[in-house]
């Protein structure tokens, strides 16, 4: 059926109704598409959702609805809003191009996402404040217009196994005291970073792939801190992480591919490094190249947790060697020429 309504919602679901809403056209609300409120359930499968003047579905008070296999667009704030304890599943659906973010999730709200496209946002893919919580697994979240999840405000999400490529800012930014658990995501071809983590903000990453960034493969700054642990980040076009002012998040067991310390970019990796860790050593291995000099480590030749090795990378002998006398556990592979 076609179901639009000019003066408020197309459909409201509350005191426990749990209808079954099926291939509609659900379209023109002055409001929401479909509210589900007041511990409100039911099944929406198969509809399209678009043009309504807040969000395509809105789920509040404990409501549990399942969405599936819908296409939701177009909406003047969000696709799909989930806050005040709401819940809810989402399975299969597409949602785009909708004007405040393709999901929103707030005020204790915890609902379940799994296996979703979201895409062609006007600027979140996912935004998670005010508390907000949830699970999202599996999810495709590709080609925002600003990051591909954003979480803020005491939030703490559950972010396991998704794909976040394309976002126009980053993949992940985890902001202004936000925190949350991500684990086995591909991170990857963000417009600038691959994680933001910034403002207070304390994140677990563990067993993320974080790779082919524009700039860093994680940025922290602003107090950012936080957990890395286990992640394989490479072939990032600044650094694999990259520290700025007094974030100091822990980094344990990552294999983080660039090598070639004494280089312009290189060197400016290493010196952020010793100063800013120094519990940590920290070893250049170089083979003094025409684009290397050790003057560009000048700043911390004498530090207590720096050295400097030369030899080539293409001698597995000496970094077996390396690795086991200087017990290096994280790798940052920047050898490159300058014409590369």
């Amino acid at each position: 059926c076609d179901v639009s309504s000019a003066s408020g919602l197309c459909v409201e679901v509350t005191e426990r109704a749990a209808p079954i809403v099926r291939h509609s056209r659900i379209h023109g609300g002055a409001a929401a598409g479909l509210w589900f409120r007041a511990a409100g359930g039911g099944l929406v499968e198969g509809n399209e959702i678009w043009g309504n003047g807040w969000s395509g579905v809105q789920i509040s008070e404990e409501s549990n609805p399942t969405l599936l296999r819908n296409y939701i667009h177009d909406n003047k704030s969000a696709g799909i809003i989930s806050f005040n304890y709401g819940r809810g599943v989402a399975q299969h659906n597409d949602i785009t191009s909708n004007g405040k973010g393709g999901v929103q999730v707030r005020s204790r709200a915890c609902p379940e996402l799994v296996c979703n496209r979201i895409f062609a946002e006007r600027s979140f893919g996912v935004w998670v404040y005010e508390h907000g919580l949830g699970r999202f697994e599996d999810n495709d979240i590709i080609n925002n217009a600003w990051s591909g999840f954003q979480v803020e405000e005491g939030s703490a999400p559950i972010v396991v196994g998704n794909r976040l490529r394309g976002n126009r800012s980053a993949g992940i930014v985890v902001y202004n005291r936000g925190s949350g658990t991500y684990e086995w995501n591909d991170i990857s071809c963000n417009g600038r970073c691959g994680v933001q983590i910034k403002s207070g903000s304390a994140p677990y990453f563990r067993h993320n792939r974080i790779h082919h960034e524009k700039q860093a493969g994680v940025l922290t700054a602003e107090d950012g801190t936080g957990v890395l642990e286990d992640n394989d980040i490479f072939d990032n076009q600044w650094s694999g992480v990259q520290t700025e002012g007094p974030s100091n998040p822990l980094l344990r067991h990552n294999r983080i591919h660039h090598n070639g310390g004494a280089g312009f970019i290189a060197s400016h990796v290493v010196i952020q490094l010793v100063k800013n860790y120094p519990h940590y050593k920290v070893v250049c291995f170089d083979k003094m190249d025409y684009c290397s000099s050790l003057s560009n480590l000048n700043e911390v030749k004498e530090c207590k947790n720096f050295k400097f090795i030369k030899g080539n990378i293409l001698s597995a002998d000496l970094l077996k060697y390396v690795f086991e006398t200087e017990q290096i556990d994280t790798i940052i592979h920047a050898a490159a020429q300058t014409h590369v």
